[in-house]
């Protein structure tokens, strides 16, 4: 039985988790572009019975990972001042 039907190990695994992000700035407004989760790690199923939520055995208190893969973002922001 693995995770997915309530047999969960005592530790969790170890992971990197490596965020990035540049800005350039310019006299009005900054520039910037970034990362999170950059080796797109996840947790392999961290809902354990998820299919079956009424099931005594359904438990949402396991998540110890990211469950989303990698986010990649830019943006513009101005100054007012």
């Amino acid at each position: 039985m693995d995770e997915r039907y309530g047999k969960l190990p005592e530790y969790s695994p170890d992971f990197f988790f490596m965020n990035a992000q540049v800005t350039k700035v310019f006299k009005r407004f900054e520039l910037y572009c970034g990362a999170e989760n950059i080796l797109d790690y996840r947790q392999k199923h961290p809902i354990v019975n998820a299919d079956k939520p009424f099931s005594n055995e359904f438990d949402a208190t396991q998540v110890w990972g990211p469950v989303d893969g990698r986010r990649i973002y830019m943006g513009l922001r101005f100054s007012i001042s």
